[in-house]
């Protein structure tokens, strides 16, 4: 099974305008900014080409958080590779609003600079496991929860299927997402199987739990 994990540094918040004293900066989920990039990391889906490729590197992310709380101008400063950098800047422009800067009693438009970096870790990390196993097991039980829809049955629809998704720190699978689809039908069956996971171990890098994205080929036959 491949795995990416990802380390999301300090988070640098730069105004881009001189501006007076802000009174209360940007809040992110009710918190400080330097939870936003936790938020980033969780939300990311690895395209298929940095997942075959282990890419790992530092992209520079530079966003406006507006005075209504939306994020806008979002740019890649420095990026990793097209497909990741693309990827980013989707996440980072879905973002939920955030309460915005206040200045005088005024909200302010802020703009910030995020570091973003992607370390493959294969070397220093104990995979996560599944079931006592790993990409084997998590994959028969897969097939044997799936309930193949009427239409993929009388149609024999066959065909190959490769999903990722993202197992978190706490071993729960999050963000499952069809890369290589077979029928609309089967996709979505598949998304439901993989969702309802069952808790996993989670993967560790020198004893402390991280979280991986994983994808897992699956092969439908008549």
């Amino acid at each position: 099974m491949r795995r990416l994990a990802i380390l999301v540094l300090v988070l640098l918040c730069m105004p881009g305008f001189v501006c007076a004293q802000l009174d209360v900066h940007p809040k992110f989920d009710g918190k400080s900014a330097s939870g936003f990039p936790s938020w980033v990391s969780e939300n990311i889906v690895y395209p298929i080409d940095v997942l075959e490729r282990m890419i790992e590197g530092r992209a520079v992310i530079k966003f406006k958080v507006c005075e209504d709380g939306s994020i806008r101008e979002v740019k890649v400063l420095a990026g990793v590779h097209p497909s990741l950098d693309e990827e980013i800047v989707r996440v980072v422009s879905s973002s939920p609003k955030w309460t915005p800067a206040m200045s005088n009693g005024k909200p302010e438009d802020v703009v910030y600079v995020m570091p973003v970096y992607f370390k493959d870790m294969r070397n220093s990390m104990s995979p996560a496991t599944f079931n006592g196993g790993g990409k084997a097991e998590f994959k028969k039980w897969v097939l044997a929860s799936i309930k193949l829809p009427h239409e993929i049955k009388k149609k024999k629809i066959s065909g190959e299927m490769l999903v990722s998704f993202t197992i978190t720190e706490k071993g729960v699978v999050k963000n499952p997402t069809i890369v290589k689809g077979v029928h609309p039908l089967l996709d979505e069956e598949v998304l439901r199987v993989v969702s309802s996971s069952p808790g996993w171990v989670p993967a560790e890098n020198n004893g402390t739990p991280i979280m991986v994205t994983c994808s897992l080929p699956l092969h439908f036959s008549w």
